[in-house]
């Protein structure tokens, strides 16, 4: 009998694409939740066989691989200038990895190539007996960050399908190195500047929207992202027009920029941002909130003409 309660999760960034990057309790466990695997995913091909009688024909599996969905608190590694143990998982979603201390800072990139190095994670997951092997791994994230609630990040993970194996599942040695997350709240989230603007906020979700495919040619098997359009949302109290009039700006277009930080402590500060001039207000929509007449708009994120800098985020 396995127990659906007891699960683990290790992720570590590949040197060589697809190749097996063996992570470890000790080192590479992410503390994940609302964990869904689809361990065999893939497309089938009947055979079409004439028979002389009635009866299905067998299917045949052509392509084979895993997706892998989970949360993950969105809280730094509790040392400014040390990568959290999220690190791996942003870089197999497109991000590049910055380590300047007292800073870690992730921004998109462009893959030159398919097996581009550092881009792709072996990820194993353990659910009580059987263990489950993605390599080659690639994703896309969101973040949400609501008041009242701890600020987390989703991610949905592809990866070619390794071995699936009876396994026991060993905690000897399991390390997980992060910061406690706070609460999105007035004391422990500084109030965010959208077009220079510092709005009493309810909520903001950004999701990086990579479009992850998997593809199976003859020579070549992958996981690959070959788009991302970031998008966004945010709920604010709604102020008078002459205070800040978004329906302006969401009528001509106007661009202006986003910045967020949550956390006080030193090695559990986040700061997420857009470009300078890389954020677009999508038309405002009414809404409530305990009787407070509240915005609520989209948010697109848009690179400038260096490209690859749509989105910031800073740990320090």
């Amino acid at each position: 009998m396995a127990l659906k309660n007891k699960q683990l999760i290790l992720v570590k960034k590949e040197t060589t694409y697809g190749t097996d990057a063996t992570p470890t309790n000790a080192v590479n466990a992410v503390q994940t939740g609302d964990v869904n695997i689809t361990p065999l995913a893939g497309d089938t091909v009947q055979r079409n066989i004439i028979k002389p009688f009635f009866g299905n024909n067998q299917s045949i599996m052509v392509t084979k691989y895993a997706t892998v969905d989970f949360e993950v608190e969105l809280a730094g590694s509790g040392a400014a200038g040390t990568a959290p143990q999220f690190g791996a998982l942003l870089q197999a979603c497109g991000f590049s990895e910055t380590v300047t201390s007292p800073s870690v800072v992730y921004v998109p990139i462009t893959l030159t190539s398919v097996t581009q190095g550092g881009t792709s994670a072996s990820i194993y997951f353990q659910r009580d007996g059987v263990k489950h092997v993605l390599l080659g791994a690639r994703g896309t994230v969101s973040f949400d960050v609501t008041v009242k609630t701890l600020p987390k990040m989703k991610f949905t993970m592809t990866g070619l399908l390794g071995t699936i194996t009876d396994n026991l599942l060993v905690t000897t040695g399991l390390v997980y190195t992060s910061a406690i997350p706070v609460a999105v709240s007035s004391t422990n989230t500084t109030p965010v500047s959208i077009h220079g603007y510092a709005p009493i906020m309810e909520s903001f979700t950004l999701d990086v929207a990579n479009d992850v495919k998997y593809r199976a040619l003859v020579g070549s098997e992958s996981v690959i992202i070959s788009d991302r359009k970031p998008k966004g949302n945010i709920k604010i109290e709604m102020p008078t027009l002459a205070t800040k009039d978004f329906f302006n700006i969401a009528q001509n277009s106007t661009l202006g920029a986003l910045s967020l930080t949550h956390g006080l402590t030193a090695g559990n500060i986040i700061k997420i941002e857009s470009a300078a001039t890389g954020l677009g207000i999508e038309a405002p929509k009414y809404a409530d909130n305990e009787g407070v007449v509240m915005l609520d708009m989209g948010l697109t994120f848009i690179p400038t003409s260096a490209g690859n800098d749509e989105i910031k985020i800073t740990l320090t």
